[in-house]
C-alpha cells in the first residue's frame, strides 16, 4: 500500500509531543513536510525529525505532492487555507469546529463537494 503524502500546517505544541511521532511511526501516512509562520520553530521541528520545512504554503504546495493536508491554525485562518488545499484537490483534516458560523459551514461543505474532495475533523 503506498503511504498518503502527508503535511501538518501550524505546529501547536499537541501536534510536537503527539502527533507528529504518531505520524512518523503511521503504516498509512508519509510526514511529507511541515508549515508554519514561526520559522524558527518549524525549522527547529525539521531538524529533530528529519522532515522538509516551509512557512509559506504557496510555496508547500508548489514544491511538494501532498495528498493530505492536516491542518490546525487559529479559526480564523481555516477558510481561505481549505479554500487553497481544495483548489488543489488535496484531502483535509482539520480540527474541530468545522467552521466559525453556519455561513462558513455552508461556504466548506459548497467547496469540498465542487471539488470532490473529503474534509475531515477531529
Amino acid at each position: 500500500m503506498q503511504k498518503l503524502k502527508t503535511c501538518v500546517i501550524w505546529l501547536w505544541k499537541q501536534w510536537l509531543e503527539y502527533h507528529i511521532p504518531a505520524l512518523i511511526e503511521c503504516d498509512y501516512a508519509e510526514l511529507n513536510c511541515i508549515c508554519d509562520i514561526d520559522g524558527e520553530k518549524v525549522k527547529e521541528v525539521s531538524e529533530k525529525y528529519w522532515i522538509i520545512w516551509f512557512t509559506n504554503i504557496d510555496q508547500m504546495l508548489n514544491d511538494r505532492k501532498i495528498d493530505l493536508a492536516i491542518v490546525s491554525v487559529p479559526h480564523s485562518d481555516y477558510f481561505k487555507i481549505i479554500s487553497l488545499l481544495a483548489s488543489k484537490w488535496i484531502n483535509i483534516l482539520k480540527e474541530k469546529p468545522l467552521a466559525m458560523d453556519m455561513i462558513e459551514a455552508v461556504k466548506i461543505c459548497e467547496l469540498v463537494k465542487d471539488n470532490n474532495i473529503p474534509v475531515s475533523y477531529t
